[in-house]
């Protein structure tokens, strides 16, 4: 029997690795070589145990997994990547795959998917696309500005339209106010809205078509 391919999780939050890591080491085909919480972790966990595949989360401290992904994609290119998140795959399976991905899975899917998407991936294969990756009018497709939008800026919009305030989000982007506000006044403008409230709205308005 060959060896097992060898898995990387990325996660901030133990307890999600820690069922993630329960999925993989119970099949013979699979295991987990190392586990990361950030960024910094999961570029030292790839270069001393080299794994076949990642399996980053989107919302990661400082650093998101789409940065984290176009860093590894640069050092790594033969690495198998899969973004992961509570994020339907209608919002960001479009820039994860733009990031260097090869998948993206929103948390909700049944673990049975995550198993066979992982192996389709190892094995060079792309994942057969569920219905909900299209997206229809929802994501991007009906607002097509928000296409032009960075990774971070449309990271922030989802952020405000989940109702958290400018100081909230830089804690958890460890960003500071004054760029978060460079962001907001970035939005406001390619929007071409006037105000923050008017960017709140719009923001909170459009987070709940996605939903």
């Amino acid at each position: 029997m060959s060896a097992p391919y060898r898995l990387l999780l990325v996660d901030d939050h133990p307890i999600i690795r820690r069922g993630w890591r329960q999925i993989f080491d119970s099949e013979p085909d699979l295991e987990v070589c190392a586990e990361a919480s950030d960024s910094t972790e999961a570029l030292d966990a790839v270069a001393t145990a080299r794994p076949d595949l990642a399996l980053i989360d989107l919302s990661l401290q400082g650093t998101s997994g789409i940065d984290l992904t176009k860093l590894l994609r640069r050092e790594y290119p033969d690495l198998k990547i899969v973004i992961i998140s509570m994020y339907g795959e209608h919002l960001y399976r479009e820039r994860s795959i733009g990031a260097g991905a090869d998948e993206y899975l929103s948390k909700d899917r049944p673990h049975e998917l995550l198993l066979d998407t992982v192996r389709r991936i190892l094995k060079g294969h792309r994942p057969t696309e569920n219905s909900d990756a299209r997206g229809g009018s929802r994501g991007t497709a009906a607002h097509p500005v928000l296409s032009s939008l960075t990774d971070r800026e449309f990271e922030i919009l989802l952020l405000l339209g989940q109702g958290f305030e400018p100081r909230h989000i830089a804690e958890r982007l460890s960003l500071s106010v004054n760029t978060i506000e460079s962001y907001r006044q970035r939005l406001k403008s390619k929007l071409k809205l006037e105000s923050a409230s008017e960017l709140s709205r719009f923001a909170i308005d459009w987070y709940r078509t996605q939903t």
